[in-house]
């Protein structure tokens, strides 16, 4: 994984593009950044916007139909539950544990037969393409979330 930090002196939205070639899809991996003035940013910060974006990912994650296979409540079910997953170590079936951070859940909505969860089938389709990066973001502030009421 890439970092990369920079700083905005002239508010605006920009285009963004991946910077390596890191496999499919390459070419389709494109964000933006949205520059806010001093003031914007202040509003913005003021406003409770953690709670917005987890708000947002349950809308996005049952619009898109993720909710049909994982649970959030801890009940099993086809895909892995949401419930308490966000920080805890995930057991694959290569026998091998990986953090549930954001780059694991974001990879597993865009590469989903990359790292398979023991016990489970890998029968999700990939969203590469199909889910922003706000909207990926926005699910993985919801499965965040998850892990303050489980």
């Amino acid at each position: 994984m890439v970092s990369l930090w920079f700083t905005a002196t002239t508010p605006g939205r920009y285009d963004i593009f991946c910077a390596e070639y890191c496999g499919n899809g390459h070419s389709r991996m494109r964000g933006s950044v949205s520059v806010l003035s001093e003031a914007d940013y202040a509003r913005w910060a003021a406003r409770d916007s953690v709670d917005d974006l987890a708000a947002a990912g349950l809308r996005i994650a049952a619009e898109r139909g993720c909710l049909r296979c994982h649970t959030v409540d801890g009940t099993p079910h086809i895909g892995p539950t949401w419930a308490g997953l966000y920080g805890s170590q995930v057991r694959l079936t290569d026998g091998t544990t990986v953090r549930a951070d954001d780059e694991y859940l974001t990879e597993s909505m865009m590469d989903p037969t990359s790292q398979i969860v023991a016990g489970f089938v890998p029968i999700m389709p990939t969203y590469l393409g199909q889910l922003s990066g706000a909207d990926a973001g926005a699910i993985v502030e919801y499965i965040r979330s998850l892990r303050r009421k489980s």
